[in-house]
C-alpha cells in the first residue's frame, strides 16, 4: 500500500512556510491555517481580518469550504446550508421555500414549478463535485398535465402537457420546456393558443402585453395580420365614386380582413428568440392529431457572468445579481427588473442544448 504524500512536513523551517505564504492570496492561507495547527499559530488571525476587508478573497475561501461541506452552498454573502424538501416542483411562486431569494417562476401559475437561486446553485455544485453534493439534477426533471378553460367559450377545454428536462452544459444549466397542446372539440389554431395566456419566460408570452420589457413578437405572429388591397391605376382621391349597377361601393381603396382565413391555417413551424432573455423558442402544429407543441431552451446561467451590477466588472461568485438571471428571475422586492436588449445568435441556447457545447454561450455572458 503505497504511502500518502507528506504536503505539510514538520521538519521544514518556519521561514520557508512564511516565504511561501508571501506568494498565496488571503483565501487560500485563511485555508491552511483551517488544514493545520502549526501554521495557525504561525500566522494567527490576522488573516481573518484580510478575507473581511476583501469581498473577493472572502467569496474564494467560501467557495473553498463549500467544496469540501457537502450540505452547504454559497450564496452571497454566506454559506447556507441546503433545505429539505429543495425541488422546484416543491416550490410555489406564493411559498417558495428559500428565504430572499429570487425565483424563476413562470411555470408556477400553472404547472407549480418554480426555480429559485439556490436551485441553480445546488445543481450546478454537483455538477462540479459529484453525486455527494448540492442538487441532483434529475430532481429539475418534471412532468405535468394542466386543462384551461378559456374566457371567450366556456363549453371548450385546452389540455397542456407539460416536460421539463434540464442539462448541464460546459458549466451552464439549460432548461428545455416542452407543451403539447391539444383539445378535445377541434384541432389547435394559431389564434386559439392566445386564449391560454401561456407564458414561456419572463418576457414571451401567446398574450400581448403593454410593458415596456415584454416581447409582443409571439402574440403578433398568432394573431395574424389585416392586408389592405390597393390598384395604382386607381383615383385616389375619393371625390368621384363609380357604383357597379348592383349599387355596391367600389372604391380605390378597399380594406380586406383576413383574420376569419388566418384562422383556418395551421400556422407553419417557426422559431424566434427572447430579446430580453436567453430563451430560444419553436412552435410546431402536429398535423397527425390537430395539437401544437411549443418548445423553449433557456440559459439558466453559470452563476457566475461578467459585467454585473457595474457593466464591465465581473460580479463576485455565486451573486444572484448577474444580468441573465435577473434578466429571467422574477426580481426580488424593492428591485428593478433588468431591462435590455441582448442580441445573440438565433437559436445558440438549443443548439448548445443539442450538442452539449455551451462555446458561443459562454462569449454571449461576456458581453451582455
Amino acid at each position: 500500500m503505497a504511502t500518502p504524500p507528506v504536503l505539510l512536513r514538520p521538519d521544514i523551517p518556519t521561514e520557508i512556510y512564511l516565504a511561501i505564504a508571501d506568494y498565496l492570496p488571503a483565501a487560500s492561507i485563511a485555508a491552511l491555517i483551517l488544514a493545520n495547527k502549526h501554521l495557525l499559530q504561525l500566522y494567527g488571525s490576522k488573516h481573518w481580518k484580510a478575507l473581511q476587508n476583501d469581498p473577493s478573497e472572502l467569496a474564494a475561501f467560501l467557495l473553498l469550504l463549500e467544496r469540501d461541506l457537502e450540505e452547504y452552498y454559497y450564496s452571497k454573502p454566506l454559506l447556507r446550508k441546503r433545505l429539505p424538501k429543495s425541488t422546484p416542483h416543491n416550490c410555489t411562486d406564493s411559498e417558495v421555500q428559500y428565504a430572499n431569494s429570487t425565483k424563476y417562476s413562470v411555470l408556477a401559475k400553472h404547472f407549480n414549478y418554480t426555480i429559485t437561486w439556490p436551485h441553480l446553485i445546488l445543481a450546478l455544485k454537483q455538477g462540479l463535485y459529484g453525486s455527494n453534493h448540492g442538487l441532483a439534477l434529475d430532481a429539475l426533471n418534471h412532468t405535468a398535465t394542466t386543462t384551461i378553460t378559456p374566457s371567450s367559450d366556456p363549453s371548450d377545454t385546452y389540455t397542456i402537457q407539460l416536460s421539463i428536462n434540464p442539462r448541464l452544459v460546459t458549466g451552464r444549466l439549460l432548461l428545455r420546456c416542452g407543451y403539447r397542446i391539444s383539445s378535445a372539440l377541434h384541432a389547435i389554431k394559431p389564434s386559439d393558443l392566445k386564449n391560454l395566456d401561456l407564458f414561456l419566460c419572463r418576457h414571451v408570452g401567446t398574450a400581448s402585453r403593454s410593458s415596456p420589457w415584454y416581447d409582443n413578437t409571439l402574440s403578433q405572429l398568432l394573431s395574424g395580420r389585416c392586408y389592405t388591397y390597393h390598384n395604382d391605376d386607381d383615383d385616389d382621391t375619393f371625390e368621384n365614386e363609380d357604383e357597379d349597377n348592383d349599387g355596391e361601393d367600389n372604391s380605390s381603396f378597399m380594406l380586406l380582413s383576413m383574420q376569419s382565413v388566418l384562422d383556418d391555417i395551421a400556422l407553419e413551424t417557426f422559431s424566434r428568440h427572447c430579446c430580453f432573455c436567453m430563451t430560444d423558442y419553436i412552435l410546431a402544429p402536429n398535423l397527425d392529431d390537430g395539437s401544437y407543441t411549443i418548445t423553449t431552451w433557456q440559459n439558466l446561467g453559470d452563476s457566475n457572468y461578467y459585467g454585473g451590477p457595474d457593466l464591465g466588472q465581473k460580479t463576485s461568485p455565486r451573486d444572484p445579481r448577474s444580468n441573465a438571471w435577473t434578466a429571467l428571475a422574477d426580481a426580488e422586492p424593492g428591485r428593478e427588473h433588468l431591462c435590455r436588449v441582448l442580441v445573440y445568435p438565433k437559436g445558440c441556447v438549443r443548439e448548445a442544448y443539442g450538442r452539449g457545447n455551451g462555446e458561443k454561450l459562454a462569449e454571449i455572458d461576456r458581453a451582455v
